[in-house]
This record gives C-alpha cells, structure tokens and sequence, in this order.
C-alpha cells in the first residue's frame, strides 16, 4: 500500500489493515478540528483548503526556525477539514487504521477497500514531500472512489 497520500482507495497488499472506529476522545478530537475548520470558513471547498496551507505555510516558514510554533495542530486541522470533505461528499467515515507504517486517523469505506489518510496527506505538503494541490486530491480520491464502485456494481 503506497501510504499516506495517495488519493487512491487503497490495494491491500501482503497484510490487511486493521480497522477500528474512533473513540469517543478520538471523535471529539475530530470534530473539534472540523468545527475550528468551519469556524476559519475552511469547509466552503478544497481550495479555500489549499490557499489556507499555502498561506500558514509561508508564515510559519517565514519564523527564524528557533521562534516556530509548532505546525502539527494547524496540520490536523486541515487534515481533519480534508477529510470531513471526503466524509461528506463519498460517503466515508472516520476510523483509526493500523498498518505496517503504524496507527492513524483515517478515511474510509467499502470495508477494507478504501483508506485514505488526509492528516498525513496535509503533513506531506507541509513538509515538501508532496506538493499536489488538496482540491487536486479530493477530486482523484473522488474518481476513484466512483470508478471502484462502479466496477463492484457491476462485478
């Protein structure tokens, strides 16, 4: 499974993740992050998304190293947005996912056909490690999404 960013379903490989709901703590975290998204006007799109990492990134990176604040609680904020986004428009739900790489919050459906992580999507566009669009990244998750069902329909 190619982790962490992909804006694919994931293709199980060797090992099946295990899946787990949230916890009621896990759930509160969740739904303060999206209702802190909500309350900054994130929610309206991916791209208002997009512009908002674009512009706390450049902020943040604008700090002398020594002074940053650390970036993680702005990072699961828009994680958290970014997947409440997938929630809402294909029909997923939040759960924790353990895999080889570990144990995170995750986006799924279709049990054990789709996993997608958007925390750690967020993460990696804050690092550098990835620099694809969000809006770009709901959208392909949400092809793919349609394309898988639609293949199992008519499977």
């Amino acid at each position: 499974m190619a982790r962490k960013d992909e804006a694919q379903p994931s293709e199980c490989g060797a090992s099946a993740p295990q899946i787990s709901p949230l916890n009621e703590a896990e759930t509160a975290w969740i739904d303060m992050l999206v209702s802190q998204a909500d309350q900054a006007g994130l929610m309206t799109s991916p791209a208002a998304l997009q512009e908002f990492l674009v512009a706390e990134r450049a902020a943040w990176s604008s700090v002398a190293p020594e002074e940053r604040e650390d970036p993680n609680p702005t990072v699961s904020m828009i994680g958290a947005a970014l997947g409440q986004m997938l929630v809402n428009q294909c029909g997923l739900s939040w759960a924790l996912v353990t895999d080889e790489y570990g144990t995170d919050a995750a986006v799924v459906g279709d049990p054990g056909q789709i996993t997608l992580f958007p925390i750690n999507a967020v993460a990696k566009r804050w690092t550098g490690q990835s620099e694809g669009d969000l809006a770009d990244y709901v959208e392909g998750a949400r092809r793919a999404i349609e394309r898988r069902r639609r293949a199992e329909a008519t499977a």
